[in-house]
This record gives C-alpha cells, sequence and structure tokens, in this order.
C-alpha cells in the first residue's frame, strides 16, 4: 500500500493543484489484505523451510495429514484459501490436544476428552482450564522440552491468527488494532518489510499525528 500510494502521488507530481496532486486522501490498507498477509506469514515461518517439515510434530507434516492430497501444494504456494482452512484445522486439533493432556494429567482416570465432557465440568472449572492451557501450552520458550518449546510457539502463532479471524468477523476493531505490532515482528522476521513498515507508519500516525476525529 505504501508503494502504491507513493508511486500515485508520483505520477501526479507535475499538477499545478494539490487536490490534483492527490495530496488530500490518506490511503490505509485493506484488512482482508493483512489477514493473507499473515497467513502468508505463518506459511514462511513454519513450512516454507525444508528443515522444519521433518519432524513428526512440525505443522508441514500435520497439514499434510490433514489434506493428504495437497501436499504437493501446501510445501510450495498453497494460497490464501486452503492455507486459511489448514490453520483453523490445525489449531482446533492441538488445542484440542492440550485441553487432553491437561486433563490427563489433572486426572488420571480421565482417558478422553469425552469422558470429561460426560463429568460435566462446571465453567468456572472450564474457565479455570483455559487459562492454565493459556500460560503453560503458549509461547513456552522457556520450556525444559524442545518439542515442548516448539509445539508452543506453533500454537501460539496459530492462535494469533485465529484472534484476528474472530475480531474482524465480528467487527472487533479495538482487537485488530492489538495485533497489528504482534505481527510487525513476524513479518520482520519473515521478510514481508513493507507490510511492516506501512503498519508502523498507520499506527504512529492514528496515534500521534492525526487528530481524534480523524484518526
Amino acid at each position: 500500500m505504501k508503494v502504491f500510494e507513493q508511486g500515485i502521488r508520483a505520477s501526479r507530481a507535475i499538477e499545478n493543484k494539490p487536490v490534483r496532486r492527490l495530496q488530500f486522501p490518506i490511503f490505509v490498507m485493506g484488512l482482508f489484505h493483512y489477514q493473507m498477509a499473515c497467513a502468508d506469514a505463518i506459511w514462511r515461518m513454519f513450512i516454507e523451510p525444508k528443515a522444519l517439515r521433518n519432524g513428526a510434530n512440525s505443522l508441514y507434516q500435520q497439514a499434510c495429514s490433514v489434506r493428504p492430497h495437497d501436499s504437493g501444494r501446501i510445501g510450495s504456494k498453497p494460497g490464501f484459501r486452503l492455507m486459511h482452512d489448514l490453520i483453523h484445522q490445525c489449531a482446533y486439533a492441538r488445542m484440542l490436544d492440550c485441553w487432553r493432556v491437561e486433563v490427563a494429567r489433572r486426572d488420571p482416570t480421565i482417558q478422553s476428552l469425552s469422558n470429561f465432557a460426560a463429568q460435566k465440568p462446571s465453567w468456572d472449572a472450564i474457565v479455570d482450564l483455559s487459562y492454565c492451557l493459556a500460560t503453560k501450552y503458549l509461547d513456552s520458550s522457556d520450556a525444559a522440552d524442545v518439542e515442548v518449546q516448539n509445539n508452543s510457539l506453533i500454537l501460539g502463532q496459530l492462535v494469533h491468527y485465529l484472534e484476528l479471524c474472530h475480531a474482524m468477523k465480528h467487527g472487533d476493531i479495538g482487537r485488530v488494532e492489538q495485533s497489528f505490532m504482534q505481527w510487525v515482528f513476524v513479518f520482520k522476521s519473515v521478510g514481508k518489510h513493507k507490510y511492516a513498515m506501512h503498519i508502523i507508519k498507520m499506527v504512529n500516525d492514528m496515534n500521534y499525528v492525526y487528530l481524534d476525529r480523524l484518526a
């Protein structure tokens, strides 16, 4: 978007009036393209590097087990729709597995989530367990087990994407804005520097440059 903005204004720089030079509009990125960039960043981070594909718990292996007939596309150019669906499916499966492990750790007599549901746990117990899962199984970079570290980092990033999709679907623009800086670091790490640069400028303008009404 930033490149487009600079290009279109440069092409009209010879005009003699500000309105003809397009100095008045403020160009902003579309949130759908932002979502597409986030899905592509996850692919670049966890699937594109061939060294990360061999592990049994890798995102690539899980994605191929979900879509066995699309393994070639997953490893090369999956496209947004396929990647979007895979992120949701893999994230749900990993989250359910975390629930299964934690429930069994707390009560060894529970062999499956169906057994757990049959006990009809209270809402407070579910909320308490949810907080425990979020703190224990997401972004646990300091875990002693390397496999736990890697899987927690993968799940943490997938959950960030799910949160963005949920916020966009329900029109929660505040939560969308809160996601910007977290994804800036991801974009920088996978080489999507133009997206990172434009988001930083947009956040800075909204918070420190524009009047409140304009922001």
